[in-house]
């Protein structure tokens, strides 16, 4: 949800957080998920700032009135249950991972688990979900995920204390992009997300329906510099779907990834726009 509901109110966040955990903790994951929804509704009503910034994200999707309403409505359940399934990581899961179907057209995970440095580029839809399933099919090892801070050193590291109960460590956003380099470097799995730009280095321009965004390089040119494969991963009405992997060489290989890899991911969103949890502005103009 949009933070600035809890904007400026430390403690009011620090016992949100503790009443989440405790209650994500210790009821049954069907009861975790109806309460939930149950928070996502009161925060949808309360919370029309966040609204109009979801409405103008989907609008480019959903030409319909209507069908974009519900749709932001959706958003916020999302979001409440990627939050919820987080918060249990360290307890039964919400979804069995093992039990997610993938669907891999391209063979990326003909030989698990995949070799050599590695890529994930997923997207703010159910990416939790990708990542887990990858890691309990057992088809990467030496997880390791870039979290961007959320603003209370409490909860990044309670957060990085989940990850590695699901087997992936956090890396530090600050000295995200050398750290991410050396892990790659090493052989290791990198799991970003790819469809905003949260990175202040360079960037290219994506036009969709007439609207613009600016799309980072970030994971591409990672790829490039250490080798990797960039893999293009989203969630489309529960299952995993799997796109072809990029192993750019050159700066125009670099863009013509991040350009692919941003088409993949908004076709994968236009499939289900309510799960695409996008509480900040994303097109320019």
């Amino acid at each position: 949800m949009s933070r600035d509901l809890l904007s400026g109110q430390r403690w009011v966040r620090y016992l949100t957080w503790r009443a989440m955990r405790i209650v994500a903790r210790d009821l049954p994951p069907g009861g975790a998920l109806l309460l939930a929804r149950g928070v996502a509704e009161v925060l949808w009503f309360l919370d029309a700032p966040g609204r109009r910034t979801v409405t103008a994200n989907l609008a480019p999707l959903i030409p319909d009135r209507t069908a974009r309403q519900r749709a932001v409505r959706r958003c916020y359940r999302a979001c409440a249950e990627q939050l919820a399934l987080t918060l249990r990581l360290d307890r039964r899961p919400l979804r069995n991972p093992a039990t997610i179907p993938l669907h891999d057209p391209w063979q990326v995970f003909a030989t698990t688990p995949l070799s050599g440095p590695v890529i994930i580029a997923a997207s703010h839809v159910d990416w939790d979900v990708v990542l887990t399933v990858l890691h309990a099919q057992r088809l990467i090892t030496d997880l390791a995920v870039v979290a961007l801070p959320s603003g209370d050193p409490w909860i990044d590291r309670e957060l990085c204390a989940l990850r590695a109960t699901a087997g992936a460590q956090t890396l530090p956003w600050a000295k995200a992009a050398r750290v991410s380099l050396q892990h790659l470097r090493d052989g290791g799995c990198l799991g970003v997300l790819a469809d905003r730009d949260y990175s202040l280095g360079s960037s290219v321009t994506v036009t969709t329906a007439g609207c613009r965004r600016q799309l980072t390089t970030g994971p591409a040119d990672l790829a490039r510099r250490s080798g990797a494969l960039l893999i293009p991963v989203a969630v489309v009405h529960g299952t995993v779907l799997v796109g072809g992997a990029y192993q750019p060489r050159t700066r125009n290989e670099v863009v013509a990834a991040t350009r692919a890899i941003a088409d993949f991911h908004l076709r994968a969103i236009a499939a289900a726009p309510g799960r695409w949890v996008a509480f900040h502005r994303i097109w320019a103009g």
